[in-house]
């Protein structure tokens, strides 16, 4: 079984408006301020490219005539200016009840491209079962950006039979809200409380699963909470998916590509520096069976594919590999093994194997290595 955690975000429902899909968020900005960088955001096609640019007066449209809400109206730090807010909490709300009371007609309105994206990104990459958690919020204040009753949503939109999964996939799929106390405080506050949440969340985790992580949802305390924490909970190979926004794709209903995210490079300095303490107590057995542990990682990156930066995975892998062999080496030459010895050697370079081959040769090599452990069982305090 893989392991997807998630925190649910506004952005991860889209309705459609107009002939494309639109996130209802973008009422929580002025609509006089609605530049989000054209260059790289606007759709390509002309007819999208205005729907995109009156998106809010569209939302604003579908808010109060097709849900019955009255969207709150605020002021704005400029002069003689509103702009727009949606209760996200009170439309998913309605658009819930909508939908489970005429689902055929809603399904076609409803897109979740953005955790499709990471969902289907998750599967590609394993050919075990996917639990998915989604972090969702329902606070005590009935905050206006709960996902509540988008979770909800997102339960019936995937129990749905809908073409954009295959039944060999959906099978493979099961969604597993984790509603996030009503009391913690997700915008501000206690920072710990959050930690301490997540923390305990994956403490019910089995270590040997993949784990896949999705952060772009949630409070910024939620996505700081839940990336600190899984990554530092001791998973294999915690994989981090990044959706790219493309407006364009967003528009059409299409699922969000991803980017690749291992921190693996953050996991080997912790597995060197505790190399690095046992052999500053002349542990070679032990230095040797945590980089076998991190050998198994590496190549489990490299086997299912879940890194984009194969090139520098393929160099650490080749690193390890010898520098095991040094290990074995400086085992054998303790314990006085000149065989094992000189078979590892033959296995390391010229250049590698220099320091050791010069005291093989030596008659006194014996006493060498007698001397050599005392040497350390005095550093030790063993003696």
């Amino acid at each position: 079984m893989a392991i997807l955690l998630a925190n649910l975000g506004t952005a991860d429902l889209t309705i459609k408006i107009d002939g494309y899909f639109l996130p209802l968020l973008d009422l929580q900005v002025p609509v006089q301020e609605q530049h989000h960088n054209p260059e790289a955001l606007e759709p390509e096609d002309k007819n999208a490219k205005q729907v995109w640019c009156d998106r809010n007066n569209l939302i604003k449209q579908f808010i109060t005539q097709d849900l019955g809400i009255t969207p709150k109206t605020h002021k704005s730090t400029k002069p003689s200016t509103q702009y727009f807010k949606v209760d996200f909490r009170q439309a998913t709300e309605k658009i819930r009840k909508y939908y489970e009371t005429a689902t055929t007609q809603w399904h076609q309105r409803i897109k979740v491209g953005r955790l499709l994206g990471v969902i289907k990104t998750a599967l590609a990459l394993t050919d075990e079962t996917l639990t998915c958690y989604l972090f969702t919020s329902n606070q005590d204040s009935k905050h206006d950006q709960d996902t509540v009753f988008a979770a909800k949503i997102l339960e019936h939109w995937f129990s749905y039979d809908t073409s954009e999964i295959s039944p060999k996939d959906r099978a493979r799929i099961t969604l597993v809200p984790k509603y996030i106390p009503a009391n913690l405080p997700l915008a501000r506050g206690d920072e710990d409380l959050i930690l301490s949440y997540y923390y305990d969340q994956l403490q019910t985790l089995d270590r040997r699963e993949t784990l896949f992580i999705s952060i772009q949802g949630g409070t910024v305390y939620m996505k700081t909470a839940l990336k600190i924490q899984a990554i530092g909970a001791g998973f294999k190979a915690p994989i981090i998916l990044e959706p790219q926004l493309d407006v364009s794709r967003l528009m059409a209903g299409e699922t969000s590509h991803c980017k690749r995210l291992s921190y693996w490079r953050f996991q080997r300095q912790q597995k060197y520096e505790d190399i690095k303490q046992l052999l500053n107590r002349w542990d070679f057995a032990g230095a040797k069976t945590i980089l076998e542990d991190w050998q198994a990682i590496l190549n489990h990156l490299a086997s299912k594919n879940l890194t984009e930066d194969d090139g520098l995975l393929e160099k650490e892998q080749a690193k390890v590999k010898r520098l095991l062999i040094g290990f074995d080496t400086a085992v054998a030459w303790l314990n006085s093994d000149q065989k094992a010895t000189e078979s590892n050697l033959k296995q390391l370079s010229e250049q590698e194997s220099a320091p050791f081959a010069q005291y093989l040769s030596n008659e006194l090599r014996v006493i060498y290595n007698l001397y050599a452990r005392l040497v350390i069982h005095n550093e030790l305090k063993q003696i």
